[in-house]
């Protein structure tokens, strides 16, 4: 399971850690980059990203219909 970019629906790029990023890192996510735009988004790996997987589907998938 890739992140992609919103706006231009490229696969996303880790981005190296700072010793602030670190902190963040503990919590469960981790900043991505998108190497078109340059625009950065924290995103959720680890066991966090398999807990949230299944919410992140649905939104995806089932929020849109109408």
């Amino acid at each position: 399971m890739n992140y992609r970019c919103h706006f231009c629906m490229k696969v996303l790029t880790p981005m190296k850690m700072g010793p602030l990023d670190r902190l963040v890192w503990f919590l469960g996510f981790r900043q991505m980059y998108c190497q078109h735009c340059f625009i950065a988004h924290y995103r959720p790996f680890g066991l966090l990203k398999l807990v949230l997987a299944p919410f992140r589907w649905v939104y995806y998938n089932l929020a849109d219909e109408e």
